[in-house]
């Protein structure tokens, strides 16, 4: 019995990353298991950018080719990044490869075969549509950028070549990986506590996250909430590790964030605001704890280079296509910030006393959080009738009428207690940062929306479930902080 076209798509995904994950499998460890997935959807853009610029459908072929293109180039950067760090210790075991892809398969052909999934009128009348098209004809249009962006539906174009009649076994796949890299983190996080806390605290962060209705409800749905959430939380969890790198292996680390930032930026029309949140993260570390030029290469290199091929393929076929959510010129834009943010280190290196204060702790995180506040109030001052009410629509549908029942009304308490625990706990600065960047995302989230149109009193509502994006980051923060109270073992010489 051969395999079910949607369990086809998974597995070929899979491939896809780990061929450009493989040389650094020393290095990222089990990471390589957990970003392969992620990293591979980004082939499928790949793929449609090259499309949209031959002006040639997506065949399997050339979806195949655009993946190929995609694990040439990044492959050759896995490569490079290997060699000029080799790992040490004992090699990652070739095994988990066989195990990983053989759980992967059951996974997946499970998911197909029972063919139970989440659909509303974004999946039927924009992500399934859009794929079909980008099949048929291999070209992004001003309708599919604005709607939707890039990256899913050329996810569901690349699904139609493999014969997917609805491609949906994927998201729920990636729902399993994104528990999965939620317990993860959290786990390697919590160092120097005895095992049977760790135990505790990942698997009750676990159960909390999954056991939700709207998690369930996510991990089904044909939408882009399970892809962006698994970017941010990648995006973010590779910074991190990067921080307990020396200055020779933190490339590998950097790599995976940027390809995953840049994952995140092409998941939704406002993807590209989201994307500040782990690059700010990342110039948080890199200011704070004097990284060199190198490490902001090894960052942005995959992120401007993937968001370069396809919003330039884009640029290419349409010029600067017209609002009214996702338009040329707002693409334009964010380029040339994220570009301009390679820069902030260098800035602030050059501000003299200005600059080593802003470089102490988390001051340049929060200067900048400060000034998303000053934005928001702009935002509000400018529109005095629609922020005031986008601001009441948020806050009854994550308190009553979006589905959400206490979930938020616990989660912010969790919060603020994680937050307050930093009083009585030796300070961390990669958990100041991981609480900033909480933060910092529905500042982001706030301003987007407020600015843009005042919401809906319902479940469906765009911010009730963009915030579903920062819930792995949010309980990840909450469970180190929890794990900062617990004594350290003896010796282990844990802060």
């Amino acid at each position: 019995m051969s395999l079910a076209p949607n369990t086809l798509l998974v597995v070929a995904t899979l491939a896809v990353g780990w061929m450009v994950l493989l040389p650094l499998k020393n290095h990222l460890r089990w990471m390589v298991h957990l970003a392969a997935l992620p990293v591979g959807l980004l082939g499928w853009a790949t793929a449609v950018a090259m499309t949209t610029v031959v002006g040639a459908p997506l065949t399997m072929s050339l979806a195949l080719s655009g993946a190929a293109v995609f694990v040439g180039l990044f492959g050759s950067l896995s490569v490079w990044h290997a060699r000029r760090a080799p790992a040490e210790g004992p090699g990652f075991s070739w095994w988990t490869f066989a195990a990983v892809g053989a759980a992967v398969v059951l996974l997946g052909e499970g998911v197909a075969r029972l063919g139970t999934y989440v659909a509303t009128a974004d999946s039927w009348a924009n992500y399934e549509p859009m794929g079909w098209l980008l099949h048929d004809t291999g070209v992004l249009t001003s309708i599919v950028l604005n709607e939707r962006n890039v990256l899913i539906p050329a996810m569901h174009a690349a699904g139609r070549s493999f014969g997917t009649e609805v491609t949906f076994a994927i998201y729920q796949v990636l729902a399993v990986v994104l528990a999965a890299l939620t317990a993860h983190l959290v786990w390697a996080s919590l160092a120097g506590i005895a095992r049977r806390w760790k135990f505790v605290l990942t698997g009750t962060t676990i159960a909390v996250i999954v056991s939700s209705p709207v998690w369930l409800y996510m991990s089904m749905y044909i939408h882009s909430h399970i892809i962006s959430a698994t970017y941010l939380l990648l995006g973010i969890g590779a910074v991190h590790r990067a921080r307990f790198e020396p200055e020779r292996a933190r490339g590998p680390w950097l790599m995976l964030a940027g390809l995953c930032s840049a994952g995140l930026a092409l998941a939704r029309p406002d993807g590209l605001a989201y994307v500040f949140v782990p690059v700010l993260v990342y110039l948080g570390a890199h200011i704070g704890l004097g990284w060199s030029r190198r490490d902001a290469l090894a960052f942005y290199a995959p992120l401007l280079t993937v968001l370069g091929l396809t919003f330039g393929a884009a640029l290419v076929r349409l010029g600067l296509w017209a609002p009214p959510k996702l338009s040329g010129a707002v693409a334009l834009a964010a380029l040339v910030a994220l570009a301009l943010s390679a820069f902030a280190p260098a800035a602030v290196r050059h501000m003299g006393r200005a600059g080593r204060w802003l470089a102490t702790g988390q001051r340049f995180s929060l200067v900048v959080l400060a000034a998303t506040g000053l934005a928001i109030v702009g935002v509000l001052a400018l529109r005095p009738e629609q922020g005031p009410l986008a601001i009441a629509n948020i806050y009854l549908n994550l308190t009553a009428e979006g589905g959400w029942g206490v979930f938020w009304f616990a989660t912010a308490f969790a919060l603020a207690a994680s937050g307050l625990a930093r009083l009585v706990t030796r300070p961390a600065a990669w958990r100041d940062a991981l609480g900033i960047s909480v933060v910092q995302f529905f500042a982001l989230a706030l301003l987007v929306h407020a600015g843009a149109h005042p919401g809906r009193l319902y479940w469906g509502d765009s911010f009730n479930r963009v915030v579903f994006h920062v819930v792995p980051l949010a309980f990840w923060f909450i469970a180190v902080s929890a794990g900062a109270l617990i004594p350290a073992r003896r010796g282990s010489g844990a802060e």
